[in-house]
């Protein structure tokens, strides 16, 4: 009788004992599964954020017409890695772009852009188109109008192809390009040239001090709607020198802070994620000031940033200033 109850004691020990190894076995295999899913999640993070900033050779250029040049960029990014960047031109009809090489085939500005994949670096180069026009046309073949000084118009191409109007080059005018959504597409200030308008597009230009003469092709003349509207065309603004400004954009869409005058003017800053969180920062940056829905701080340096935007979008900008110091420079001495 003794000899079963140790025989039944010592079983159900071997049970109890094994059920407990199983019960470990168990919760270390799902520690382990857990730990595994929280580094894949904190290689994700980590491979999201490779890539630390983006710059461009140029943030302003002068390219002379038929002539080719290349935009060089530099991604600064962990661990060597390497990604291609997207570039795009907002006015393909005066500058064309293939992988970084940009050439002028029509006289007239567009705006260069690489961004990266995930579209959290963005960096823009101004392109003004110069020399000599080769277009050439006889009035017979042409509709004249004359849009008059210190007067702004909407020219509407209601077609299904783009219209190209030809303007003596030595005209200024201001300028905002609208898409078949009726989204801002591109500005320019002291814009000149021939006027490309694609299909569905809209155009208002601000005419300066002298009237200019637009030659439209007859055979589309009857697809182009000009009608005078209401102005200003752009908002010009200026961020004083040696200050920090917190800028916020509210509007749906990025919106550049272009340069008036096109010296280079250096300043610091920094980028948000929407959490408020540090995501990007650098040190004397010359190229356009791009803003987008997060806040960003810039603190401008030697020379005043004077810019423009479309008047209609000035109410989307928050800038608020400061005498705040952005970045802070610090020295790791060799040998220690």
């Amino acid at each position: 009788m003794k000899r079963k109850i140790v025989s039944w004691i010592m079983i159900m020990a071997i049970l109890l004992n094994y059920s407990h190894i199983n019960i470990f076995s168990s919760v270390f295999a799902e520690e382990k599964s857990i730990s595994k899913d929280s580094k894949t999640e904190e290689q994700i993070t980590k491979e999201n954020n490779k890539i630390l900033g983006l710059e461009l050779s140029d943030s302003y250029l002068e390219l002379g017409l038929g002539k080719e040049h290349n935009l060089e960029y530099k991604l600064i990014t962990q661990d060597n890695y390497k990604e291609d960047i997207i570039w795009s031109c907002d006015n393909e009809n005066v500058v064309t772009i293939n992988n970084g090489i940009i050439k002028g085939i029509n006289l007239g500005k567009a705006t260069i852009t690489a961004k990266t994949k995930d579209e959290k670096f963005i960096k823009s180069c101004e392109v003004n188109v110069i020399g000599e026009s080769s277009n050439t046309f006889s009035n017979g073949d042409y509709y004249e109008f004359t849009l008059e000084k210190n007067k702004n118009y909407e020219i509407i191409n209601k077609s299904d192809k783009q219209i190209n109007i030809s303007v003596d080059y030595s005209k200024k005018y201001d300028s905002i390009k609208y898409d078949n959504n009726g989204n801002i597409y591109s500005y320019y200030k002291n814009d000149y040239g021939s006027m490309y308008i694609g299909a569905q597009y809209n155009l208002k230009v601000g005419i300066k001090e002298n009237d200019i003469k637009i030659n439209i092709p007859n055979a589309d003349k009857d697809f182009i709607e000009i009608k005078e509207v209401e102005g200003p065309l752009l908002y010009e603004g200026v961020l004083n020198k040696e200050t920090t400004y917190e800028i916020t954009n509210s509007g749906e869409t990025s919106l550049s802070l272009k340069q008036i005058d096109s010296t280079t003017i250096k300043y610091d800053y920094i980028n948000y994620t929407s959490d408020g969180i540090i995501s990007s920062f650098y040190k004397n940056d010359s190229s356009t000031i791009s803003t987008n829905n997060n806040k960003q701080k810039i603190r401008i340096k030697d020379e005043d940033y004077k810019y423009y935007i479309p008047y209609e979008r000035k109410d989307d900008l928050k800038i608020v200033e400061s005498q705040e110091e952005l970045i802070y420079d610090g020295v790791l001495k060799s040998n220690t």
